[in-house]
């Protein structure tokens, strides 16, 4: 029968661990008040449990736990930790996670714990130095060809990590590669213009959305991607699952060019 129920109230940022880590600690504390000589302490967190019987680990909650234990059997008291499944329709522990709901969403008390995770601090380091990329990022006047896939530096650094960047997909995301243009700045190539039209060019944005030369691979993209590609869709394309395409076609054009241009 259940003859007491204890709820206690985390800061936001704190995490489930450390929840379930100050349950377990919590217990060993009120199992000092009892006279009973053998307990039982049930915890569907495997991570929790591993870590108070790993002397070796150094978080303080667990540190605790395990002082408390220890005093608990120099008083004769047998404690044992036993790990249940979650969600598995037991009783006590439907019960402890309804208890939990009511104290994450109810209480308006001061925190019972407020001690802050090494994760949070990450993550908030890494939203600040986000924070103050973007703003340099947009401000500048470099990385025009960039730009152009991804004028939002936040939607770049969680977009460039789905996909495996090559030597010709950074060329392209970049300007920087083989292109009459970019050669001709460094006096490479005698002429910046694209064999479509010496009046022209031939840079990313050429290229990718206007050259005719390319302009039947880039109709047959337009048709499998069922939009036009232009310098106002690349941002969409390279957020949504028809990126691999897109760079499929991009690396094909860049392939071609930087080959072309070897040789001329």
């Amino acid at each position: 029968m259940e003859i007491k129920a204890i709820k206690l109230k985390l800061s936001q940022y704190c995490t489930v661990y450390q929840a379930e880590l100050l349950a377990i600690q919590k217990a060993t504390e009120e199992i000092g008040k009892i006279r009973t000589p053998t307990f039982a302490i049930f915890s569907d967190s495997m991570a929790a449990l591993q870590t108070i019987q790993n002397p070796n680990a150094l978080h303080p909650l667990a540190v605790q736990t395990r002082e408390n234990l220890h005093d608990l059997s120099l008083q004769g008291k047998v404690v044992i930790l036993f790990w249940i499944k979650a969600h598995a329709g037991l009783k006590g522990n439907e019960r402890a996670d309804h208890l939990a709901k009511e104290a994450a969403l109810k209480s308006k008390r001061r925190p019972d714990y407020d001690q802050c995770p090494i994760s949070f601090v990450k993550r908030s380091i890494r939203t600040e130095t986000l924070e103050e990329w973007n703003t340099r990022y947009a401000a500048g006047d470099t990385a025009s060809v960039t730009k152009i896939f991804f004028p939002n530096a936040k939607t770049a650094y969680r977009v460039v990590r789905k996909f495996n960047a090559t030597r010709l997909t950074t060329q392209i995301l970049t300007g920087h590669g083989g292109f009459s243009e970019y050669l001709h700045r460094f006096k490479c190539k005698a002429s910046p213009s694209c064999i479509c039209d010496p009046g022209i060019d031939e840079n990313v944005n050429h290229l990718l959305f206007e050259c005719p030369v390319f302009g039947r691979i880039r109709s047959e993209l337009e048709c499998e991607l069922e939009m036009e590609i232009n310098s106002g869709t690349a941002e969409i394309i390279m957020q949504s699952k028809k990126r691999e395409k897109f760079l499929t076609y991009c690396s094909r054009i860049t392939e071609m060019v930087t080959n072309r241009n070897k040789t001329s």
